[in-house]
């Protein structure tokens, strides 16, 4: 579950609060927040890594209809969609 945890960007700090339940499955009474915060910390990362790679997707979409139409070739469906281009949406913060 560590590794889990330091795969998932979790701090050194964090994982050290979060350890003697890790260790042991006794909790204490902060312990479901403790797990629920670092739950959603994840989650926010994850989140923000949806919105970084569909923005990706609608960049390599836009370069290989650039790239196309410069060259005068037409574009795989494949890498061909209908795009919108979108700011991004503030960062959820916990606290």
């Amino acid at each position: 579950m560590i590794q889990l945890l330091y795969a998932a960007g979790s701090t050194s700090k964090g994982i050290l609060h979060l350890r003697p339940f890790i260790d042991t499955l006794l909790a204490t009474t902060e312990m479901p927040q403790r797990l629920a915060d670092e739950r959603d910390r994840i989650q926010i990362r994850i989140d923000d890594m949806v919105r970084t790679r569909d923005r990706l997707d609608e960049l390599i979409a836009l370069a290989a209809d650039s790239a196309a139409s410069f060259a005068g070739v037409d574009v795989p469906r494949t890498v061909r969609r209908r795009v919108s281009v979108q700011a991004y949406p503030k960062r959820r913060h916990l606290r």
